[in-house]
């Protein structure tokens, strides 16, 4: 059934005035007047003369299009009255199959908008749920994002007699001098988008065919845009209506994924957000809109990941992260597989002053939180890659050294080596030097403890005074240990490729220990 004030709406296109005593009347269909007006009925639109039902006083209400009659105002105020007065002459026939045509058409609307939410009860994601709209629309749809990615889209979609489209979908994102003519058309376009909740019409003669574009907010933060392409069919008014439904479901899919959740919905998450999900598969198309997004762009940036040790603790991701850009500064933050991303830019190496450094940390231990901080890097397009570092960095460390909380992986990137070659070898005991399992079975025939004298030794860069400090012994005490140790392996640990290679062996050994307990 549909409001008898949609049917006023759609004759307004005629000359006519309505005098409603319910706004809130539905009706089935439309008919003339019949001969027998004792059966009227109060779900049908009937179209006659206003003399015709005057004195009917048998229904509760009667909904009626007047057409080529004189009336008064008496008449007009009759108490179960809801009437539409044409004012101009009209064919009864001609606009009895109008009203119909468009009640049909508001049927079939309603179907629509069911089918719709079938498709996101049925939990097909937002491609199956783009497809649905596809097969309703007649006509090419795509959801991106606020950075003009695709989010997603019709599998079998056909755009290619529109450039423009046909280029988005085949890169994966509308290319720089598409959406720079967007703005040039209508500088406003993108303000008043997010402004509104219902779609709007762009129809610029810079494009080849019109396009209805809405905005898909959550928690009234406008994320998403769908934009509906005039392709195979014209646009109606029903187009605008299920556009609007669509965006609603689009909300609601949306809505589970966690990075849509958790983040401040900035311009700039989603450009991050599509490089570490490896979105792109045109290089020079992300260089070129990282150029136009970021100045200085090739300043010095490092990764820093940060995570709970309790995952229960994830909910309060948004508010580590706030804190977090307070104590760096010079940084951008997203949520991102449940890590909070810093993504810190600076102009020289000097990641941390040494009082930002120990704010850091305080912060982590007592919010009991670890932190992965990666390379250096120039190319913000690489971002994945020193992303990982820092996220290896992280469980690494973590691994390693569980009473820390802040790793670098500078510090780990050897162990990133062996956690690589585990993956391919059946042994990985096989890398260390047979000299320190010889120096291990001395140990334990002569209750010494020479290897781990050499494994500080070698970890403090071959210095007596700091190894013999770290293991709370005399200089001499240390110096005996080593020459000893020349004697019982016949080497010297100080020649350095012997000593590195004793030094690889040792943090082979400490890592198969980390991670085999």
């Amino acid at each position: 059934m549909i409001p008898i004030i949609n049917i006023y709406n759609l004759l307004k296109k005629i000359n006519c005035e309505n005098y409603l005593f319910s706004n809130n009347a539905k009706v089935c269909y439309a008919s003339l007047v019949p001969s027998d007006q004792k059966k009227l009925d109060s779900s049908i639109l009937y179209i006659g003369e206003l003399s015709q039902i005057i004195d009917n006083d048998g229904v509760d209400l009667i909904n009626f299009v007047c057409v080529n009659d004189m009336h008064s105002k008496s008449a007009c105020s009759h108490d179960n009255l809801n009437l539409i007065i044409i004012k101009q002459p009209v064919e009864k026939a001609e606009l009895l199959d109008t009203i119909n045509s468009y009640i049909n058409a508001y049927d079939n609307y309603l179907d629509n908008r069911l089918f719709l939410y079938d498709a996101l009860l049925t939990a097909n994601g937002l491609t199956g749920t783009m497809n649905s709209a596809y097969s309703i629309f007649k006509n090419p749809l795509v959801l991106v994002n606020q950075n003009y990615r695709l989010i997603a889209h019709p599998p079998n979609m056909d755009v290619k007699n529109n450039p423009d489209w046909n280029e988005t979908i085949k890169n994966g994102a509308a290319s720089y001098d598409f959406i720079q003519r967007i703005l040039k058309t209508d500088p406003e376009a993108y303000e008043n988008l997010s402004k509104t909740q219902e779609p709007i019409l762009a129809e610029s003669p810079a494009f080849k065919n019109r396009t209805l574009v809405i905005n898909v907010s959550v928690n009234q933060k406008p994320i998403a845009f769908i934009c509906l392409l005039e392709y195979e069919k014209n646009f109606d008014e029903f187009d605008f209506l299920l556009l609007k439904s669509l965006s609603e479901i689009v909300s609601s899919e949306i809505q589970n994924d966690s990075f849509y959740k958790q983040n401040k919905g900035l311009f700039y998450e989603h450009f991050y957000h599509d490089l570490l999900q490896d979105n792109f598969s045109n290089v020079s198309l992300v260089k070129e809109r990282a150029e136009k997004l970021f100045s200085n762009l090739y300043e010095e940036i490092v990764v820093l990941s940060v995570k709970a040790k309790d995952m229960s603790n994830n909910r309060l991701y948004p508010f580590y992260r706030d804190n977090l850009e307070k104590i760096i500064r010079d940084c951008h933050s997203i949520i991102y597989e449940n890590e909070v991303v810093l993504i810190i830019r600076r102009k020289n190496r000097i990641l941390f002053s040494e009082s930002v450094l120990e704010a850091v940390q305080n912060y982590l231990y007592d919010n009991k939180l670890i932190g992965g901080i990666s390379y250096y890097f120039e190319d913000i397009v690489k971002l994945k890659e020193y992303y990982q570092q820092s996220i290896k960095a992280m469980e690494l460390g973590n691994q390693l050294n569980p009473k820390k909380n802040l790793y670098f992986y500078n510090d780990y990137m050897a162990y990133h080596f062996f956690d690589i070659a585990r993956k391919t070898m059946d042994n990985l005991k096989s890398f260390s030097n047979p000299f320190i399992k010889q120096l291990s079975d001395y140990d334990k025939k002569n209750n010494t403890s020479y290897k781990t004298s050499l494994e500080v030794y070698l970890k403090n860069g071959n210095k007596l005074l700091n190894a013999s400090r770290k293991l709370n012994i005399h200089r001499n005490t240390m110096d005996y240990h080593i020459h000893k140790i020349n004697d019982i392996l016949d080497i010297d640990v100080n020649d350095p490729k012997t000593s590195q290679n004793l030094l690889i062996s040792f943090m082979v050994l400490e890592y198969i220990n980390a991670t085999e307990h």
